[in-house]
């Protein structure tokens, strides 16, 4: 049996592909970086420390998240 590497030539990405591509990766990364942190508190068996951290994301990301949703509403 022979096998050799096939190599299959991607498209091109627009400037503007490259950049979503890496606003979804910065997303992911945040995503990924709270699950951690929330799991390493969690781990502590400590529900006053979970509670408080998560009541700290939920105050930073609340008036975030309500301003954008606001924004896309007044869009449309």
């Amino acid at each position: 049996m022979h096998r050799e590497l096939v190599e299959i030539e991607e498209p091109k990405k627009t400037e503007a592909e490259k950049a979503a591509e890496n606003r979804r990766l910065t997303i992911n990364e945040l995503m990924e970086m709270t699950r951690n942190i929330y799991w390493r508190v969690e781990e502590k068996n400590n529900p006053e420390q979970t509670c408080m951290f998560i009541q700290e994301l939920n105050t930073c990301l609340e008036p975030v998240l309500n301003n954008k949703i606001n924004e896309i509403l007044a869009v449309e």
